[in-house]
């Protein structure tokens, strides 16, 4: 079950990268924000609340 809390680790960290990399493209394209980077940020930051949601749970029934 460790196991399972450290690759859930890794994909937080990875989607954290992730995030950053897709606010930094927002942030470049300023004015014209493309809509494939927005929807691709969305799904982004629903995995990542997701990932959240899974590590707390299991932190709380562990």
């Amino acid at each position: 079950m460790t196991f399972v809390i450290e690759l859930l680790l890794i994909l937080l960290m990875l989607n954290i990268i992730l995030l950053i990399i897709n606010i930094y493209k927002l942030i470049k394209a300023n004015e014209q924000i493309s809509k494939r980077a927005y929807t691709m940020w969305t799904v982004l930051t629903i995995v990542f609340i997701s990932i959240i949601v899974i590590i707390l749970y299991n932190f709380i029934f562990l």
